[in-house]
């Protein structure tokens, strides 16, 4: 198990990585939406979200939308 020190650093390395690509590729997306779905890469969780288009193009990411779900069942 990794300590919260080296966890956290590898999530900013983590990051700072995906930000640099995405400025080169020309895809921006919100600050905050960048270190979410960082931190769920980067330690392997399933994202829930309604607004999967910001995370769709991200490598590794579990997405779900529960409320797609929900309507879909209705």
């Amino acid at each position: 198990m990794h300590s919260a020190a080296s966890t956290t650093e590898f999530t900013t390395q983590y990051i700072h990585r995906r930000n640099s690509y995405l400025k080169q590729t020309g895809c921006l997306q919100g600050e905050f939406d960048r270190l979410i779905g960082s931190v769920a890469v980067a330690h392997g969780l399933t994202l829930v979200t309604h607004n999967t288009r910001h995370f769709t193009d991200r490598i590794g990411i579990g997405l779900e939308d529960w409320v797609q779900k929900y309507e879909d069942g209705q």
